[in-house]
């Protein structure tokens, strides 16, 4: 290789696990790391740590390809696995179900919270942002049975990915070479937030913030298009603090943000920015299981989009 990469700062670090599924009332988990979902986070954090959870002192036994062998050796990767006892997943309250039978079904909360634990121990131990991220659906999910009201930022199909043709080395190289633009969308998406969690903006200042953040992802999609890589437009999902009601207020939707309803701006509202955000105000299951919501978004994606 002709580049460190090993030698990039980690300032923002992200864990990641096993894409989740919410179909037909049932939460579960596919097979393993799929590489498809690895470009989103390359592209924007420094740092990717994938935690398979093993049970009962199990080894792994998941293959890994070339591909994530070498973004291993680069130290913008890691695998760190999480180990959880089968029988702390049996409940008191399993009614006719096996032993078997309930640990099973209470796997993926158990996998889910193993990652809560340990994004929030990363953040402690480091002192830097370690995020959530989530994929498989629009809603992030998080364990336990309390809820806690969150504000879901969704850029409705805006953020450029590169398509899974493109190889890790591309990406890496592309981060070194626009790092300003990567940069930017940082700091205006922070920027976003504690705007949000002052909750006294006037609809201005959020329409001003909105519109730096189209303005740094439409310098992002010009950066990929000059070096050739191909992209998809995918829809995120930035979870924070519910805010108080001046922020609803300056934007105009204290009804509708009590009633769930989505509260669209940008295009939608005439600014002339080609990205739609809505605002969601949505009771998470999860209570106070919670990482960084002081310092970060947690983050979840939807499906992939059209190729761009």
């Amino acid at each position: 290789m002709s580049r460190q990469y090993e030698d990039l700062s980690v300032d923002r670090g992200i864990v990641i696990g096993k894409k989740i599924n919410t179909g037909e009332r049932k939460l579960s988990f596919d097979s393993g790391l799929d590489p498809i979902d690895i470009p989103r986070w390359l592209l924007y954090w420094d740092k990717i740590v994938y935690t398979p959870v093993l049970f009962n002192g199990q080894d792994e036994s998941e293959e890994y390809s070339l591909d994530i062998k070498f973004l291993e050796s680069t130290g913008v990767f890691d695998i760190t696995p999480l180990h959880l006892d089968l029988g702390d997943l049996v409940s008191s309250d399993r009614g006719n179900m096996s032993m078997a039978e309930c640990a099973f079904k209470n796997m993926p909360s158990a996998s889910i919270t193993a990652q809560v634990e340990f994004t929030k121990s990363l953040a402690t131990n480091t002192g830097k942002v370690w995020s959530l991220g989530q994929t498989g659906g629009e809603k992030l999910i998080l364990p336990g049975s309390n809820t806690i009201d969150l504000l879901d930022i969704k850029l409705v199909n805006s953020l450029p990915i590169p398509s899974s043709e493109i190889p890790f080395e591309d990406i890496l190289n592309f981060k070194e070479k626009h790092q300003s633009e990567l940069m930017h969308l940082r700091y205006t998406l922070d920027a976003f937030r504690e705007k949000i969690l002052s909750s006294s903006d006037e609809r201005r200042a959020i329409n001003s913030s909105l519109y730096e953040i189209s303005i740094a992802l439409s310098n992002i999609h010009k950066a990929l298009a000059s070096e050739r890589i191909l992209t998809v437009s995918e829809t995120i999902s930035l979870y924070t603090k519910n805010p108080e009601l001046g922020f609803w207020g300056s934007i105009g939707g204290i009804g509708a943000a009590s009633t769930g309803l989505p509260l669209e701006v940008g295009a939608a509202a005439g600014l002339g920015i080609p990205t739609v955000c809505k605002f969601i105000k949505r009771a998470v299951t999860g209570g106070d299981n919670t990482p960084n919501l002081n310092k970060d978004f947690m983050y979840a994606y939807e499906v992939m989009k059209k190729l761009k």
